[in-house]
């Protein structure tokens, strides 16, 4: 009597070092393909169709989508960080843009904001370069503060509106148009109405923010 069917083997055709979402950076893994095999008397003669594959983790066993192979924290760290950047330095010129005209007091104030907000300088020449850009561009803060709407946490969003509110006031005064724009930004940033009308009575009480408070230490 002849025996034969199929079935599926399972091969390593590559290793090596990945960052495993559960154990970290520094990971070892096994690239795992599973092909169907005809086999006579069990043995696996014909490869036939591919199964599939997927990426096993050596210490974990955890199985993982080959795209884990380019899961790179550091680099989504710093792309994030970016387009943080950019959004927010589009949502402060927008301010200064919104009563028509760029003050000098509110282009200073920018300046300050993004140095407070990101740790980076920028100069009244870049702010009046950026405003003529977006207003040459016709470009719209909206679609790149929307994209980290679901990112940002709570306290990123509350420094976004915090540096809107401050520039729109370096004047020393507060039109409709940016208080439309602020409220326009709020919703952007998916802050309830509350909590909106909340830090805007802190802002005009205490002229910013306060600083977070951190977690108590644990023991």
């Amino acid at each position: 009597m002849i025996f034969f069917g199929t079935r599926g083997v399972t091969t390593t055709p590559e290793k090596g070092v990945f960052h495993c979402p559960a154990c970290g950076p520094g990971s070892n893994f096994r690239w795992r393909r599973v092909r169907k095999f005809f086999t006579l008397y069990f043995i696996p003669i014909i490869p036939l169709n591919q199964l599939g594959e997927y990426i096993e983790c050596d210490h974990c066993k955890g199985t993982y989508d080959l795209n884990v192979l380019q899961y790179d924290p550091e680099k989504i760290a710093q792309d994030f960080e970016a387009e943080y950047h950019k959004a927010v330095r589009k949502v402060m010129i927008t301010m200064v843009l919104a009563d028509g005209q760029i003050d000098d007091a509110e282009s200073q104030m920018v300046c300050t904001l993004y140095q407070e907000l990101t740790g980076r300088p920028m100069f009244p020449g870049d702010v009046h370069m950026e405003a003529s850009d977006q207003q040459t561009s016709g470009a719209s803060f909206e679609v790149a503060l929307g994209s980290l709407a679901g990112s940002l946490n709570t306290n990123g969003k509350e420094r976004v509106i915090e540096a809107a509110w401050r520039v729109a006031h370096a004047d020393g005064e507060f039109h409709e148009t940016e208080q439309a724009l602020l409220a326009r930004i709020a919703g952007i940033l998916e802050l309830s109405s509350s909590h909106y009308q909340g830090l805007l009575h802190t802002l005009s009480s205490q002229g910013r923010l306060p600083e977070p408070t951190p977690p108590p230490l644990p023991g």
